[in-house]
């Protein structure tokens, strides 16, 4: 998956990276390499997230069973 980042700098000279299609998935670095792969781990922090929030909202409506095969 591709996420577009802005990419900005503080007054204290950090770099400061956003993913704005995900709320509140921020992140920095001293350098903007160091920025932007940490913005990576933050992109899959929150997906993370989000998925088992999306699990554990639809396992309240949906029932799933647990199928053994055996060879």
């Amino acid at each position: 998956m591709r996420f577009n980042v802005t990419v900005d700098r503080d007054e204290d000279g950090a770099w400061i990276v956003e993913c704005p299609s995900i709320p509140g998935c921020v992140s920095q670095g001293q350098t903007k390499e160091e920025a932007l792969k940490n913005i990576k781990d933050a992109i899959a922090a929150c997906l993370q997230v989000c998925f088992c929030n999306l699990m554990r909202s639809a396992s309240q409506f949906l029932f799933f069973n647990k199928i053994l095969f055996a060879w």
